[in-house]
């Protein structure tokens, strides 16, 4: 393979247009290019424009500064999505995602840009250009088949569990085999790093977080109120997550406010409870709230919420699944699986303000040891560096 310039031409590939960043990948996607882009490299993107992540990017004056940008709808029809999948062993959950035309279009923007290096986000967008010889690296915003496998795991009803499973075993074989022609792997967490490494021993990888851009923090105070939930309303374990959460703790709670706040559909009818669809930027509501909930019971891969939270010292509760991935100061993030003490927790957390600032100092003191612009900037810098010549 050869050898790469000092100063990058990357084309990033996304199933879905990263802007406005609401979500954890679509966090992970900007922010990587922010750190890229200071490193003096060119980014590109080209994106799907899928029905149920659909941005009218004409609104967005923004897109047209960055250093390129197309996106293309897709639409796909559930026959022609299903027929792919037999035809390629691909799972639904990637086949879904393939468009031959589109594909023949991003080989033109390849050529025309002279591209360098691909940067895969996610999965699903690896089945494109397997015969394209340039340098490859597939960014893991997941492992995949590790969702589903906590779904059917959690899942009580036989049909949908047995369903959720033969997912899991589909996605873990994609994988587990069609990775080949990348160079490199790069994962959030060191955790997911190490699944990889026995299964593309001749890869390189290596596990870079992304450090979130300064924000307005204000600093936290006692007279604070209110719990806080961040999040994709449209994922399933997020959804999962919060159902658990209203139906066996908020009711021995109900008194303090919760807030959820996310792109998607959500809807309770519990008083007390405010859900915001419709928001921009999580500053208003990282400044103001007591308290962080992350009710995960299953899902993979790093919640980017925690990483925010931490950067605004934020005061977090979390199930040890949810905090999975993420590197913190020891008892900096209060874990826990059982409602009841969920429930201490967090009238704990409301009757002791010498608690919550203690907690505040510690997670502000975790995103500088481990999420600092300074030490996630250098990591790429060093792994671009280790990939010019790989």
């Amino acid at each position: 393979m050869y050898n790469l310039p000092l100063t990058l031409k990357i084309l990033l590939l996304c199933k879905k247009v990263p802007y406005p960043a609401r979500d954890g990948e679509s966090l992970v996607i900007m922010n990587d290019t922010r750190l890229l882009r200071e490193l003096g490299h060119k980014v590109f993107f080209f994106c799907l424009n899928t029905k149920k992540h659909w941005v009218d990017t004409t609104n967005y004056s923004e897109i047209q500064e960055w250093d390129g940008f197309k996106s293309f709808d897709h639409h796909p029809d559930s026959l022609r999505t299903y027929t792919r999948s037999l035809m390629s062993s691909h799972p639904l959950q990637i086949a879904r995602f393939y468009s031959t035309s589109i594909e023949c279009k991003l080989k033109e923007y390849i050529h025309k840009l002279n591209i360098d290096l691909i940067i895969y986000q996610g999965l699903a967008m690896t089945q494109y250009l397997k015969d394209v010889v340039l340098k490859k690296l597939y960014r893991v915003h997941n492992l995949e088949h590790k969702i589903w496998a906590n779904l059917a795991h959690q899942n009580r009803h036989p049909i949908k569990r047995n369903i959720q499973r033969r997912t899991a075993a589909a996605l873990k074989k994609y994988e587990m085999t069609y990775l080949g022609n990348m160079t490199a792997i790069v994962t959030l967490s060191n955790e997911e790093k190490i699944f990889f490494e026995p299964i593309y021993p001749k890869h390189l990888l290596a596990a870079i977080s992304l450090s979130l851009p300064p924000a307005p923090i204000e600093t936290y105070t006692e007279n604070r109120k209110g719990l806080l939930f961040i999040g994709s309303l449209d994922w399933e374990p997020n959804r999962e997550g919060l159902n658990w959460f209203l139906k066996e703790i908020y009711p021995s709670i109900s008194h303090i406010p919760l807030t959820i706040a996310g792109k998607g559909q959500f809807e309770s009818a519990l008083e007390n409870v405010c859900v915001i669809t419709n928001f921009h930027n999580t500053s208003a509501l990282l400044n103001t709230h007591r308290c962080m909930i992350v009710p995960l019971l299953s899902g993979a891969g790093i919640r980017i919420k925690i990483i925010e939270a931490m950067q605004y010292g934020q005061p977090t509760i979390s199930t040890p699944i949810g905090a999975e991935g993420i590197n913190y100061l020891p008892g900096s993030i209060l874990l826990e699986n059982d409602a009841e003490k969920w429930i201490e927790l967090i009238l704990n957390l409301y009757s002791d303000d010498s608690k919550c600032l203690k907690l505040s100092e510690q997670l502000l003191t975790s995103y500088q040891a481990f999420y600092s612009s300074e030490k996630v900037t250098e990591k790429w810098r060093r792994f671009i560096a280790l990939l010019g010549e790989f």
